[in-house]
């Protein structure tokens, strides 16, 4: 049934009703290594119950314009963000001040302990890079890796 007949029924008293598109957010927990694919754009993505570091590796972004990822670390163990391509990750200073920023970075690393738990960041596709961004505690540093 097309959008417009069902607008019609519910128009001469149908008993079809509507309801608005889900605005629920994806959550998915990681224990291991994981590449990301198009279809998990929107989805938060976190480590609980992880026991040792997790990578989380984003597709090529050539191919994946206006796709989004957002990464949450819940478990004391590192969480690596890598791409696919190399030199495709724009990144910025940290706030600890010990990162220099990268514009054509390969990935970074949240990993000091007792300090990461919470830490956070966004990563969007431009079609050209992963543009990221830190949505961290002041003083959570991070390694970049070029």
């Amino acid at each position: 049934m097309s959008f417009r007949s069902r607008v019609q029924k519910v128009m001469r008293g149908g008993d079809l009703r509507f309801s608005p598109p889900s605005t629920a957010v994806r959550i998915s927990a990681h224990t291991a290594s994981y590449t990301l694919i198009p279809q998990d754009s929107g989805t938060i993505f976190t480590n609980r119950a992880a026991t040792g570091t997790v990578t989380f590796t984003l597709p090529a972004p050539a191919s994946n314009e206006g796709m989004h990822a957002t990464f949450y670390v819940i478990a004391d163990f590192a969480i690596v963000i890598a791409s696919a391509t190399t030199d495709t990750m724009v990144i910025p200073t940290d706030d600890a001040g010990t990162g220099d920023g990268d514009l054509a970075a390969d990935s970074f690393t949240f990993a000091t302990s007792n300090e990461i738990t919470g830490a956070s960041c966004h990563c969007v596709c431009d079609g050209t890079s992963w543009l990221v961004a830190m949505q961290t505690a002041t003083g959570v540093a991070f390694a970049i890796t070029t």
